[in-house]
């Protein structure tokens, strides 16, 4: 299903954008994005529009999710890497579908994988402490480097569930293919088109949607009777956001101002 070349890129891109990801800020900004490693997993396997596709779906998904205060959440990355090669390899009319079927497990088995990386970790990372307590920096050096590289989160929580998938899960998802039924890929398809929605739902509860309802009016609008697409909303969008934010902008150096010569014209009176 795969070629040796393909399995070596995935997985070397899956590790070393996992890794980079948790320390280099411009890589967790556009690499930790699913959009993005699906773009790169597409163009590895030969088809990015499809990889676009299903990285696109699945960063709908997970928007909203975080792990606030270290918690486990369900791992998409990990599914991408997995899910794309699949979806591609097999040649399926319904690569979405069966990305589904593919990736929803992985993500969910990615919570306890998680869990486990860290604990892992946590004894590289008493290592440590006991090395700075000593000032033995190279020690320290090197233990921090094996547990972020050799046992972290990105080792083991994406690029080993990876490895194995791409290595040994061609009868799996083979398995899948041939015995999943049409009523479970109609219903997969609609799965693909409200999961989205619910990322979207859960992203919402973090966002001021009561003070700014008209914006999210306007948008509907847009959509529903003008036809609009999402890009073309998102540009409208963002020309509000730069006309409000010229405007606020001009509004505090205004108030800056004033409050700077009332303070002068005071110290001018005494």
């Amino acid at each position: 299903m795969f070629n040796p070349i393909q399995i070596i890129l995935l997985i070397l891109a899956c590790h070393v954008i996992g890794t980079l990801g948790q320390n280099v800020q411009l890589v967790a900004k556009f690499g930790g994005q699913q959009v993005f490693r699906g773009l790169i997993a597409g163009f590895i396997m030969g088809d990015v529009k499809t990889g676009l596709l299903i990285g696109g779906t699945f960063q709908l998904m997970s928007m909203g999710l975080a792990a606030y205060g270290g918690a486990s959440i369900p791992n998409f990355n990990t599914a991408l890497w997995i899910s794309v090669p699949f979806a591609i390899a097999s040649g399926t009319d319904a690569p979405l579908e069966l990305a589904m079927a593919v990736g929803v497990p992985v993500a969910t088995l990615g919570i306890q994988l998680d869990v486990i990386a860290k604990t892992v970790n946590s004894y590289w990372y008493h290592r440590a402490e006991k090395h700075v307590e000593k000032r033995e920096y190279k020690k320290l050096y090197r233990d921090i480097l094996i547990g972020e590289y050799g046992f972290g989160r990105a080792a083991l929580g994406q690029t080993l569930p990876v490895i194995i998938f791409l290595l040994f899960g061609e009868p799996i998802v083979q398995l899948i293919i041939n015995y999943m039924p049409v009523w479970l890929t109609s219903a997969l398809g609609t799965v693909s088109g409200v999961l989205p929605a619910l990322g979207m739902a859960l992203l919402m509860l973090y966002m001021p949607v009561k003070e700014n309802f008209h914006y999210l009016l306007l948008g509907f609008v847009l959509y529903v009777f003008f036809g609009q697409s999402i890009l073309a909303i998102t540009l409208v969008g963002a020309v509000i956001a730069i006309v409000l934010f010229k405007r606020m902008e001009k509004e505090s150096k205004a108030a800056a101002n004033a409050y700077l010569n009332v303070d002068a014209g005071g110290i001018g009176d005494e």
